[in-house]
């Protein structure tokens, strides 16, 4: 999920935000968010989608 983190982390900064209101946001820990951008360990998924969703991302899934 190294891409989906850096990805985060990007969005994050762009908007101005701290890993603490992210996670405040999203219902997390500021060390759940850290842990998911720079790919320290892993996260679980309702997490992931909470962080992107704070962030205006979205994570498409699709059977090809």
């Amino acid at each position: 999920m190294n891409d989906f983190g850096a990805i985060a982390k990007a969005r994050r900064q762009e908007l101005g935000l701290t890993q603490r209101e992210v996670g405040n946001r999203a219902c997390c820990d500021k060390s759940t968010v850290k842990a998911f951008e720079n790919n320290t360990r892993d996260i679980r998924l309702d997490y992931v989608l909470s962080i992107y969703k704070v962030l205006g991302l979205t994570l498409e899934v699709k059977d090809e």
